[in-house]
């Protein structure tokens, strides 16, 4: 400090006693100044005044400009700190500058004014173009200059938004070409987010790698890391998306919901999605469920709820857990339009699906001012007309035909879906007259689309119900051949076998019924038929291939309402098959399943297994306990287990015992007429 205010007596005391030095003496007493200005501890209020005395002497000195050795210098100086002061403004000073580059060619300071003219005017609207000018002034003339990095990288930003392709190839020569410069990690996140910003993801992800390495002690690299998980899965790099995240996700807070909500960032959070996503293009559903529900509970409403409730409801849909689906696509809100907009569709079929044509019309209405696209305006249109023929609204539908016919007059499969669905109304009203015109119309009018088939199934179904058995068996018996590949044999088969079944045709029934199984992909369909073979099969006494196709229904169909009626066919096959400890074993499992109304049935071949098996005492002691026990139902089973245990005891030669049962069915009162009649009938027998 001392010695800045001895130099700068000196050069005071100079100036006074040596004018031929003068403006040399201002430039030096101006530099002392500025020094002493920027020393540590100075008030502001102290260093703005040493400051403003440092930039009159620079201006004295370029007033006394031909006694100072370095005159670029110095009014350089001045420029640069009437600047500091707030004296002038950016646009004056480099008018200044440009001055100086025309007075002095070959200052040594013209990078520096060059570089000053590049930076300052590149914030200042309008002079966009004149820093490019400087910047590129800068990049021909010092490319050996320490700051060469910084100039291209300059240029680069300022030309990044009207040609970000030449901008990349200014950012890609710092990054491989001047990689120990500063500059040279903010390049290379500028390649790597141009990659990502035109979903070049693989591109993206080697670029920020490559600076996570390479800048790993920088920011920089924090976020590049962060981003590596989320780009790698867009990629479609899913194996390495997981391999990224899974450090990410393992906080020890994340099993915590308190402690998590309390101090997990967002990044994990967003990751926990990201590991969901990946694991489930790699088909590892219950993870991805797992990670998907673990986000939920613990940001409910996050900012990714909305895709986290879209990947779960496809999930679940692909599943054939629709409801569940449905759940999950409402939650998808419409802040997220495209989200939105996919789940609505998804929504709207699910409910057509579903048979919930009023709701699923209203999803299409909203879909249709939703997408302007002609294709799948096709589509929501023709979907939305026939969820309002499904609920009965003819009028208003025969006004949307119209309309559709004349929007899209060549789309004939929907025009032939319509006027299917008009059929269908009409033989749901046993209109069969009606059904029948509307199923010959698409035959005539629309022979060319695929909705054929349908109207000749549809007639011959119309056929089945008015009893015209022959037509609709020409139909059905001739569908084969004239429709090798419709979607509609496993049900043309179905209906086949079952008109082979009403004329006692069991082999015909038995193999058009095999034929419809093996054809069909719809598991309801699929379910049907099963039940229809199985009856089948259990009529005509083929009780190994009955038990063994009740078996696989009841795999297969593990929550279907008839499972315990499939159930009681398994049991009654070990009957029928000899095997009556396994059916009276299989039964008393049923009974834990069943219900008031079925258990007395279930008792009643508990009793029926054991009396063919010759276990006479214990067969009665089985049927009397539905008369003792069991909910009276509908069915007679309490008369029933009365009679076969009279039989039980003639059996066994207790015949007054026989004679007390069957005198028990006479007696008791809601048994029917016919079945008292049959009791004291063999009463009367055994007396004789």
């Amino acid at each position: 400090m001392k010695d800045y205010q001895s130099a700068r007596a000196q050069f005071e005391q100079a100036i006074e006693k040596d004018i031929a030095h003068k403006g040399e003496a201002h430039l030096y007493l101006g530099k002392a100044l500025l020094k002493l200005s920027r020393l540590p501890g100075k008030g502001e209020a102290e260093s703005q005044k040493l400051l403003q005395k440092a930039s009159q002497n620079f201006q004295l000195a370029v007033e006394n400009i031909k006694t100072c050795q370095t005159p670029d210098e110095a009014s350089w100086l001045m420029v640069r700190s009437r600047l500091d002061v707030d004296t002038i403004s950016v646009v004056k000073q480099n008018k200044y500058i440009e001055t100086l580059l025309t007075k002095y060619k070959n200052s040594p300071l013209k990078e520096t004014w060059l570089a000053t003219l590049a930076f300052d005017l590149a914030f200042v609207p309008n002079y966009e173009k004149t820093s490019q000018k400087y910047f590129l002034t800068l990049i021909k003339n010092y490319p050996n200059s320490p700051d060469y990095a910084s100039y291209v990288y300059g240029y680069a930003k300022l030309i990044n938004a009207s040609k970000p392709e030449t901008a990349v190839s200014y950012f890609k020569k710092i990054a491989l070409e001047h990689s120990d410069a500063p500059e040279a990690v903010l390049a290379l996140q500028e390649v790597a987010r141009y990659y990502e910003e035109n979903k070049q993801y693989k591109e993206a992800v080697q670029l920020y790698s490559m600076l996570v390495d390479q800048y790993y002690y920088s920011e920089k690299a924090e976020i590049a890391a962060n981003k590596l998980g989320e780009l790698n899965l867009k990629a479609g790099l899913y194996d390495e998306a997981i391999h990224t995240l899974k450090n990410r996700v393992t906080d020890p807070f994340i099993n915590d919901l308190i402690l998590s909500k309390e101090f997990l960032s967002a990044d994990v959070m967003n990751n926990l999605v990201f590991m969901g996503i990946a694991n489930r293009r790699l088909n590892k559903i219950d993870i991805a469920q797992t990670y998907f529900s673990r986000y939920l509970s613990l940001m409910p409403n996050g900012p990714l709820k909305n895709i986290v409730s879209f990947e779960l409801a496809e999930l679940y849909y692909n599943e054939g857990r629709t409801s569940l689906a449905l759940d999950n696509f409402k939650n998808v809100s419409k802040q997220d339009s495209s989200l939105y907009n996919r789940s609505l569709l998804y929504r709207a079929n699910i409910l057509y699906e579903k048979k919930e044509y009023t709701e699923a019309a209203r999803a299409y209405k909203e879909l249709d001012k939703l997408f302007a696209n002609k294709k799948e305006q096709k589509d929501i249109k023709g979907k939305f007309i026939l969820s309002k023929i499904k609920t009965g609204a003819i009028s208003e539908s025969e006004k949307l035909i119209k309309a559709y016919k004349k929007k899209f007059p060549r789309e004939k499969e929907y025009l032939a879906s319509f006027t299917i669905e008009l059929g269908e109304y009409q033989r749901r009203k046993k209109n069969f007259d009606s059904a029948i015109k509307y199923y010959k119309r698409v035959k005539s009018k629309y022979d060319d689309t695929s909705k054929v088939d349908d109207a000749d199934y549809y007639i011959a179904l119309t056929y089945v119900t008015l009893n015209k058995n022959e037509q609709a068996f020409d139909i059905l018996t001739n569908f084969y051949k004239n429709y090798s590949k419709s979607d509609k044999l496993p049900e043309v088969l179905n209906t086949l076998g079952t008109l082979y079944f009403r004329v006692e045709k069991y082999d015909n029934a038995i193999s058009a019924f095999k034929n419809a199984l093996q054809k069909s992909v719809d598991k309801q369909l699929s379910s049907q038929i099963m039940g229809n073979l199985i009856k089948t099969y259990s009529l005509t006494g083929f009780w190994d291939a009955a038990q063994g196709l009740a078996r696989k229904y009841v795999e297969e169909y593990p929550e279907a309402k008839d499972i315990l009626d499939k159930k009681m066919i398994i049991a009654q096959a070990f009957t029928n098959l000899n095997q009556f400890q396994n059916a009276v074993e299989y039964l008393k499992r049923m009974k834990l399943e069943a219900d008031s109304e079925k258990e007395p049935e279930i008792q009643f071949y508990i009793g029926e297994a054991l009396l063919k098996a010759g276990r006479y005492e214990e067969a009665v002691a089985e049927f009397v306990k539905i008369p003792l026990l069991s909910k009276r139902t509908k069915l007679q089973w309490e008369a029933s287990a009365l009679y076969y245990s009279g039989q039980a005891y003639e059996k066994l030669g207790r015949i007054p015992d026989a004679i007390r049962m069957y005198r028990e069915i006479i007696s008791r009162p809601g048994i029917d007429l016919i079945l008292k009649r049959d009791a004291e009938k063999r009463i009367n027998q055994i007396k004789s």
